[in-house]
């Protein structure tokens, strides 16, 4: 995202006049984005994915007391 000055970047919106909003992928790389919808805020700040750890997830089955099949038809 380009930066008007060290450390500042400039985003325009614009309402359509129907249908959605779409933010595109080029402007979302590099960058971690919040969408606050109760307080009507996007946050953004600059971050790299590669400076992130991937953990495996502790838990891979989240309901341990389902262990059937998802495609188990029950009764």
């Amino acid at each position: 995202m380009p930066e008007v000055v060290p450390g500042v970047a400039c985003l325009a919106f614009r309402k359509l006049p129907r249908g959605p909003g779409i933010f595109g992928n080029v402007l979302m790389q590099e960058h971690i984005w919040e969408f606050d919808h109760k307080d009507g805020k996007l946050r953004f700040r600059k971050d790299k994915c590669i400076n992130h750890h991937h953990l495996n997830n502790p838990n891979p089955n989240p309901n341990p007391n389902n262990s059937s099949s998802p495609n188990t038809a029950h009764a």
